[in-house]
C-alpha cells in the first residue's frame, strides 16, 4: 500500500508524516548601501536543509543564505524547508524592507574671502559633492551679501561673482533624490571681508 502526501510518496501498511511547524522568521529593515547579511533559518522539528527565495530580485538576491541589496523598495523573502521520509516540506515567508539612504554632501566654499577676489570681473570657485553621485544644485539663500553663481560646466562647480558687499553669503547644495537615494540639502557661510586699504606717506 502507499500514500501520496506533500512530502512524497510512502509505501507500507502504517506510513504517516508529521507535522513539522516552523518557528519565528522575523521581517528584516535594512537601509540601502548595507553590507551583504545572512538568514537566520526558523526553527524546525526536521534537521532537513532549508533554501532562500527573493520575490523581488530588484530588492535584494539571495545566495544560499547571504542577501544582498540590489535597491530600495520591498521583497518577501521565502524559506523552504525540503521534505524528509518523515516531515512533509514546509515554508515561511519574511517580508524585508530596504529603505532609501540619504546621501552625505559635501561643500567645498571658503569660510572667508575678499571682497575684491569676487567683485570688478574677478571670480572664485565654489562646489558640491554627494556620496550618491548625483549632481548637486548650489544656490545662495541668504546672508547680507548677495552675489552671482554661474555653472562652470563641470558637474557640481560654479564660479561666484558681482558680489553686493562685505558680509555672510549662505550658500546651499541640494541633489533631488531617486529610486534609492533621499533629497539631501547642506548649507554652508562664507564672510565676504572688506578690502585693506593701504595708506601711503610722502
Amino acid at each position: 500500500s502507499y500514500i501520496i502526501h506533500s512530502g512524497g510518496t510512502a509505501y507500507g501498511s502504517e506510513k504517516s508524516f508529521k507535522t513539522n511547524a516552523l518557528g519565528t522568521f522575523a521581517d528584516i529593515t535594512k537601509t540601502f548601501g548595507d553590507a551583504k547579511f545572512s538568514l537566520t533559518a526558523p526553527t524546525a522539528v526536521s534537521t532537513s536543509a532549508f533554501s532562500y527565495g527573493s520575490s523581488n530580485t530588484g530588492v535584494a538576491t539571495i545566495s544560499g543564505s547571504e542577501v544582498t541589496i540590489v535597491g530600495a523598495g520591498s521583497t518577501t523573502i521565502t524559506a523552504t524547508q525540503a521534505a524528509t521520509s518523515t516531515y512533509a516540506a514546509v515554508t515561511k515567508t519574511l517580508i524585508l524592507t530596504v529603505n532609501k539612504a540619504t546621501p552625505t554632501i559635501t561643500l567645498n566654499v571658503p569660510t572667508t574671502t575678499a571682497l575684491n577676489l569676487v567683485t570688478g570681473g574677478n571670480t572664485i570657485t565654489v562646489s558640491g559633492t554627494s556620496s550618491d553621485g548625483q549632481t548637486v544644485a548650489m544656490e545662495i539663500v541668504s546672508g547680507g551679501a548677495t552675489g552671482t553663481l554661474t555653472a562652470t560646466g563641470t558637474p557640481g562647480q560654479f564660479t561666484l561673482s558681482n558680489v553686493s558687499s562685505s558680509g555672510i553669503i549662505t550658500f546651499q547644495g541640494s541633489v533631488p533624490g531617486n529610486d534609492n537615494y533621499n533629497t539631501a540639502t547642506k548649507q554652508a557661510a562664507m564672510d565676504v571681508t572688506k578690502n585693506n586699504q593701504t595708506i601711503t606717506f610722502n
